[in-house]
């Protein structure tokens, strides 16, 4: 028979809320936990684990709270000090060097994501005018007759919409089958870029037909 422990159950009124300082948790609720479960460790009941996060190993196990923003962490070893674990400290950190640490981060990351969203707005550019061009000059005769007849302007590149249509039709069948239909970011990034397809479509067949098309009625 091993030895007896005594286990001691405090409870909490409802809706208590508690305050955590890693920044992570609930902060789209300031931080506060709701009726939170908590465990004291203590020398009697504790395991490896536990004290190498008391040890500072991992996790950030002591915190204070400091009404010093300018020099917080003076108030934290004083404090540390006073509950005789100063010896038992490595680092102190304040909780706004987290915070500006996340931000840096956060500023990191949205450098590198519109970064690289512009090279992919360049590259489809890029491609739309090509693929534009190259049906011109597939199709430059026929085009500069239906001109001459005097088409509307979807009526003469009907055949061109419609090969951009069935391509984000598989584009979208293929988000489907991926992501389904609820709405998220593919979705919003495939209207963005079927607009933008047609947009510069327009723009670009029209300038290219306006620059090129009567020399190719001139030729004959």
């Amino acid at each position: 028979m091993g030895k007896k422990n005594d286990i001691k159950i405090i409870w909490s009124k409802d809706n208590q809320k508690l305050f955590s300082y890693d920044i992570d948790v609930n902060s789209k609720h300031g931080n506060m936990v709701t009726d939170p479960l908590l465990m004291v460790i203590t020398k009697s009941n504790g395991d490896f684990h536990d004290y190498a996060k008391v040890a500072g190993e991992e996790g950030d196990p002591f915190k204070f709270k400091s009404t010093n923003r300018n020099n917080p962490q003076g108030t934290f070893k004083n404090k540390a000090k006073e509950l005789g674990i100063y010896n038992k400290l490595v680092n102190v950190y304040s909780v706004y060097d987290e915070v500006s640490l996340k931000i840096y981060e956060l500023k990191q990351k949205l450098f590198v994501i519109s970064v690289v969203m512009f090279l992919c707005i360049i590259i489809i550019i890029f491609i739309i005018l090509q693929n534009t061009f190259n049906y011109f000059e597939e199709n430059k005769q026929l085009l500069a007759i239906k001109t001459f007849h005097g088409y509307k302007h979807y009526d003469k590149y009907r055949d061109y919409y419609l090969k951009m249509l069935y391509s984000w039709i598989i584009i979208a069948i293929f988000i489907i089958v991926k992501n389904g239909v609820k709405p998220d970011n593919s979705w919003s990034i495939f209207m963005g870029a079927l607009v933008m397809e047609i947009i510069i479509s327009d723009i670009s067949i029209k300038k290219i037909e306006k620059r090129n098309i009567i020399k190719v009625i001139k030729r004959g």
